[in-house]
């Protein structure tokens, strides 16, 4: 859903264009499959331990992440027509979470290196990451 917002509107960074969409959906689908549903599935049994063994510094990265792209993640949402206190940004901010979540808990890096440097690299996740 959050591929297909950005898409529609072309924004918040301009470049999100069908070829941007393409690559947000074959990124996703590499890292789960292509079955949206056990790939979902398949993602939630990592979780669990991933989160016991890395909780601390992952919570305090994401907070990092977001707090740098809190306000212009408010103006370009705010810019499309969603109130920046409303429920359904909070829905969007909650799917992006719950995406970075998920790619951090298949990425092995991350969990060896305890840090998120790779989301620099995966814009259609922002505000969760670099953004750039």
């Amino acid at each position: 859903t959050m591929i297909d917002l950005r898409y529609v509107y072309n924004g918040p960074f301009g470049y999100e264009t069908m070829d941007w969409r393409l690559q947000a959906f074959s990124a996703w689908r590499d890292a789960f499959g292509r079955d949206a549903i056990p790939g979902f599935e398949r993602a939630l049994d990592l979780v669990p331990s991933f989160l016991n063994d890395n909780t601390d510094w992952f919570t305090d990265q994401m907070i990092g992440k977001l707090d740098d792209n809190r306000s212009a993640y408010a103006d370009w949402m705010t810019s499309i027509g969603v109130v920046s206190d409303g429920r359904y940004q909070q829905d969007l901010i909650g799917a992006q979470a719950a995406m970075a979540l998920l790619l951090c808990s298949r990425n092995e890096n991350v969990q060896t290196e305890r840090n998120l440097s790779f989301f620099d690299q995966f814009t259609w996740i922002w505000p969760f990451c670099g953004g750039g």
